[in-house]
């Protein structure tokens, strides 16, 4: 029989037979950073601007893996109205009100002529069947 050899993080090595090993998990730290907070661009906002991550971080901090998963919020506290993701892009991300408006209203027209472009299609679509319907019977 083979024995197995490991090393840890400290570079320690250790013998072991297969059949003593015995299968564990185990978790360390984890590792919590503060990202910019952003404007979205989530297809299923459909009102007010999304929020998203941006690349750059602040702070970070260490802690265990269980302090962690006390702590976590569950899914539906994390959910926000728009007059709430407002605020955090105004107050915590620095956008001018202004600008804000600007983008709200940009993503409006864009959500509309993506809409006008869907009906249209959708049109086509019917004409397409007609026509092929007619020369069918």
């Amino acid at each position: 029989m083979t024995d197995i050899t490991l090393e840890d993080k400290n570079n320690d090595t250790t013998t072991a037979s297969p059949l003593k090993n015995k299968k564990h998990v185990s978790f360390g730290d984890c590792e919590i950073r503060e990202y910019q907070i952003i404007i979205g661009d989530h297809p299923m906002c459909k009102k007010g601007l999304p929020l998203s991550l941006g690349w750059k971080y602040s702070k970070s901090q260490k802690i265990s893996i269980y302090e962690q998963e006390m702590n976590q919020r569950p899914y539906r506290e994390l959910r926000m109205s728009a007059k709430e993701r407002r605020y955090v892009l105004h107050e915590v991300s620095g956008y001018s009100l202004s600008y804000l408006e600007c983008m709200e209203d940009l993503r409006a027209m864009i959500r509309l002529r993506n809409q006008d472009d869907n009906d249209n299609d959708l049109m086509k679509s019917n004409k397409q069947l007609e026509e092929f319907l007619e020369k069918v019977f």
